[in-house]
């Protein structure tokens, strides 16, 4: 809500140490990246973030010109 993305989210488990976990995903313009990432340290200081940059997004993406 807070920045006005949305997310899906999977149940997913650790290959190596079999611990179950959330994984949740959004595509989301370079320059929201910083206040995603500082929103996900909030709720979760431990969080695995991956961004890719050049990524091709094809489909129901809305894209917002900030």
């Amino acid at each position: 809500e807070e920045v006005r993305r949305g997310v899906t989210h999977w149940d997913g488990f650790g290959a190596y140490t079999g611990n179950k976990l959330d994984v949740f995903m959004t595509i989301a313009a370079q320059s929201e990246v910083p206040s995603i990432r500082k929103l996900v340290k909030k709720h979760d200081p431990n969080a695995f973030i991956v961004v890719s940059k050049n990524l091709k997004v094809h489909g129901g993406f809305e894209k917002r010109l900030i």
